[in-house]
């Protein structure tokens, strides 16, 4: 699963402003006619950005971390899917899971507490943490 940082959910209003239909015109000319106005070279700005397009690298890195979390969970439940699969196998795969729920929790303290990510990525750890247990126990074994 791939979560991208970059999405942004919501109403974006797209084209261009002041632009009026061309029809008839090939692309050179639409070009040529666009070079020669007189600001066609200026760049305008109209502020700062605002701050929700601005990353969040703590929501990044826990996005990061998460993703990888949910890769490692997939690969878990495939294994254990797979019949033919021993513990042994599956030891350094609990591991894994373990560690990874140590780098959610890390990341998850970054992150405020009314964060919805938070939230989810507690969800994240605890069923890390209780496939672990769940493996250590030996409840696999039956």
């Amino acid at each position: 699963m791939k979560i991208d940082p970059n999405l942004i959910i919501g109403n974006t209003q797209g084209g261009i402003p002041h632009s009026k239909p061309v029809s008839g015109c090939s692309f050179e000319d639409v070009l040529s006619a666009v070079e020669g106005s007189p600001g066609a070279h200026s760049v305008k700005l109209h502020g700062p950005v605002p701050r929700a397009l601005v990353p969040n690298p703590y929501k990044i890195t826990a996005l990061t971390v998460s993703e990888e979390a949910l890769d490692l969970l997939d690969g878990y439940t495939q294994v254990l899917a797979n019949p033919g699969s021993t513990l042994r196998s599956l030891s350094p795969m609990v591991d894994q899971l373990e560690r990874a729920g140590e780098r959610i929790s890390t990341a998850a303290a970054m992150l405020s507490d009314e964060d919805p990510l938070k939230a989810i990525m507690m969800e994240l750890t605890s069923t890390l943490s209780s496939e672990v247990i769940r493996f250590r126990r030996g409840d696999l074994l039956s």
